[in-house]
């Protein structure tokens, strides 16, 4: 009897054990962690690839920006006529101008390429002076290309460059200051598609610590609408622009305070680029917003929890050691406030470069990684470290769920990714290759550049533990 009652006695306390210990697993697992230091592994390239292509003609190719193709019904892959149709990747080749015995230039580079790196249609035009592309994307009708562009003996400036679907340029209009520089930053199609705003910081040749933040709206045709200038510190500079949700633009970058440290900084501007708001986020010596994104509603949070979140990426220099620089990612409400923010540290100087949230609430970062010195145990192997990327994924509530890391070549580095329509994501960079062999040092630089693209293997499914199971919640 006395041992019927000890064993019922244990499987009373074995149900309430395992009855608690799943809740406080639930608990730990989605209470949101407010600011966590992630110190991430050496990189691990077993990783496979779909496929995964270069593009070289000459040496120094970039690949900058990366869309799936107009054609079809915007898959990224179609098999048939005996063409596989993959991507459209944008970027910079390295050349020397028509006719002229010169130093090479940087030309802007357009192709639409299969899996074996073999162009469909290319642009591939040499300019006159320096001219990159800083950023790409598509609209519903064709491709555009904004960077920088120099002319010879006078100031550099930007530009915007539309071009059909087949890679046909429809118009290109190019601004110039009055006085010192321009360097492209950020540019996002306007809500109507009339036009675009573009941000631009100016520099003063003669005055390397001086930087203005400037805004420009311009229409599809060239004309400029209209112009903003914003200087509320010694250094301002905006680096992404994006559209938002609530009206007006939310715009991402870095100002310098009085103290002299960089700050990230987030601004809200209305449809004529007047300031709604502006905050400023301090975190180590020098702190920078790369890129930001609005989600509206978030999968797995509830309606107060969701709605208005921005997701913003950047880096951060912790110490004042330029090579030891951390990347950031930070998820806030709508008015700017905190709701998590994630630090990336590795013994490599990491740049957060993109990002995308998956519907599945999701949020995928794209770093790029730059080799320091060597760890430990390369040096004991006699092994040197190699510059690569990696994507990351996290969940809503900021635990990071899984590391991918990619390279080829010596080094390589992507700037770029898109999701596609096979459920994988679409990578655009450049790969460093050794120089080839016989080759004429004197003529030709130690390494060359090819641009590099590459699909991922297919996302896995992910359900949100943490999503609350009434919609109403």
């Amino acid at each position: 009897m006395i041992n019927k009652i000890i064993f019922s006695v244990f499987v009373v306390f074995l149900g309430v054990i395992c009855a608690v210990v799943p809740a406080v697993s639930y608990a730990q697992e989605c209470q949101i962690a407010k600011q966590e230091i992630l110190t991430l592994k050496e990189p691990d390239f077993t990783t496979p690839k779909q496929w995964e292509a270069t593009y070289g003609k000459d040496g120094m190719e970039q690949f900058t920006g990366v869309a799936l193709p107009l054609s079809g019904k915007g898959a990224s892959m179609q098999e048939g006529a005996g063409q596989d149709v993959n991507v459209v990747v944008a970027g910079s080749y390295a050349g020397k101008p028509s006719g002229e015995d010169k130093p090479s230039i940087l030309s802007p580079l357009l192709a639409h390429l299969d899996k074996r790196g073999e162009p469909s249609w290319l642009v591939r035009k040499p300019t006159s002076g320096n001219q990159t592309v800083e950023e790409f994307f598509k609209t519903k009708s064709g491709y555009v290309l904004f960077g920088d562009v120099s002319r010879y003996r006078k100031t550099d400036g930007v530009y915007v460059a539309r071009y059909n679907a087949k890679g046909g340029k429809i118009s290109e209009r190019g601004i110039f200051p009055e006085e010192g520089n321009l360097k492209a930053r950020g540019i996002v199609e306007t809500l109507n598609g009339d036009g675009f705003v573009i941000a631009v910081e100016q520099t003063m040749p003669n005055d390397p610590s001086y930087s203005k933040a400037l805004l420009y709206k311009v229409l599809t045709d060239g004309t400029l609408v209209w112009k903003k200038s914003y200087s509320p510190g010694a250094r301002a500079v905006f680096h992404d622009v994006t559209l938002s949700p609530f009206g007006g633009y939310l715009i991402s970058g870095e100002i310098e305070g009085e103290d002299g440290r960089l700050a990230a900084w987030l601004l809200h501007m209305n449809e004529n680029g007047s300031l709604n708001w502006q905050r400023e986020y301090k975190r180590g010596n020098a702190a920078r917003f790369n890129k930001a994104l609005v989600q509206r509603d978030s999968v797995g949070f509830s309606q107060a929890e969701s709605q208005g979140q921005v997701v913003v990426i950047g880096d951060i220099d912790p110490h004042g050691a330029q090579n030891n620089k951390s990347a950031w990612v930070m998820v806030m409400d709508g008015a700017g406030n905190t709701i998590w923010e994630r630090y990336l540290q590795a013994n490599y100087k990491i740049s957060a470069q993109d990002m995308f949230m998956y519907p599945d609430g999701r949020l995928f970062v794209l770093a790029d990684f730059y080799p320091v010195r060597p760890s430990i145990k390369q040096r004991l192997q006699g092994e040197r470290p190699r510059g690569h990327s990696r994507v990351l994924a996290f969940s809503p509530r900021g635990r990071l769920l899984d590391v991918k890391s990619y390279s080829a070549g010596v080094h390589a580095h992507a700037l770029a990714m898109t999701p596609d329509a096979q459920g994988s994501i679409l990578v655009a960079g450049s790969l460093q290759q050794k120089l080839p062999e016989g080759m004429d040092l004197e003529a030709t630089p130690g390494a060359v550049f090819d641009g590099w693209v590459f699909q991922t293997p297919p996302i896995d499914d992910y359900a949100d533990p943490c999503a609350p199971s009434d919609p109403d919640f």
